[in-house]
This record gives C-alpha cells, structure tokens and sequence, in this order.
C-alpha cells in the first residue's frame, strides 16, 4: 500500500479535512463501511483522537470502541465535526475482509490516505498540491485482527 501525506495550507490553516477527503473518493466510501479509532503509535504506545465541532463527542466516543459507521454515518459526522485533529478511519467494503483505505488526521499538521486504489490516489494527485509519497502511514498500519468486530 502507498501512503501519500496531504499538507496543503490556506490561510494558515490546513485545506483538507475528512469530509472533503470523503466526498473525493464517493461513492465507494459512502458504500463502504468504517472503523472510527484513535491513532495508534506502536513505538510509544502512545494513542490519540480528538475533534472539533458539534459531532466531536460522538466521534471520540466511537474511536474509544474501535466503533463501525457506515459511509454515510462516517460523511455526516465528517461533516458535522469539522475539524479533526487526530484520527483514523480504516474502510472496507460491506462484506469484504480487507481494508481499501485508510485515513489518519494527525495533529491538524496533515492527513495521510493509505490505499492500493489508484483511483483515490490519482484524485487526491488531481486536487491537492503540498503531497508527499512516504514509505508508511504514522504509527503502524492496523492488522487485519485489529479491524475484526465479528
């Protein structure tokens, strides 16, 4: 998987969010289903989520229990909480195993899009200008076992 990171600034302040990352690669993220969690850092143990906005209690309440949100769940708290500051959102399609993206908000610095698609990341190419291709997404990438909510 290549993880592209999104650091476009305007007016100071970070130009992307989750919603806008959302509505760029629907319908299939509005089809998919997505697990809500706080970021990990495996080398710390450390771990973060926090939001911003009318839906910000909720969002960090769902990441608390690793929660699943359909698409359209994940948009309108997307859209509602506004700004995140810290938090991934890990996406597979309804029925399927395997993750197809993840996305992790760090620090209101940047977000990071983890995919195989070449779709999501010839999109985010097309619309964002400040990209950087690194070898991984911050923290670790979560193992199949971690996503299992059966």
């Amino acid at each position: 998987m290549a993880t592209l990171r999104i650091h476009d600034i305007e007016n100071h302040v970070l130009a992307v969010g989750l919603y806008d990352l959302l509505m760029l690669i629907a319908p299939r993220a509005l089809d998919s289903d997505w697990v809500v969690s706080t970021v990990k850092d495996e080398a710390s143990g450390q771990e973060w989520f926090e939001a911003a906005g009318d839906r910000a209690e909720y969002l960090e309440a769902v990441a608390q229990n690793d929660s699943v949100l359909s698409g359209r769940q994940m948009a309108d708290a997307a859209m509602r909480a506004g700004q995140i500051i810290w938090g991934r959102f890990t996406a597979h399609s309804p029925g399927a195993d395997s993750l197809w993206v993840m996305i992790q908000a760090i620090d209101s610095t940047f977000y990071e899009v983890t995919t195989d698609d070449q779709t999501v990341m010839s999109a985010i190419r097309k619309r964002y200008r400040e990209i950087r291709e690194v070898d991984g997404p911050y923290g670790s990438f979560p193992r199949m076992s971690d996503q299992d909510h059966s």
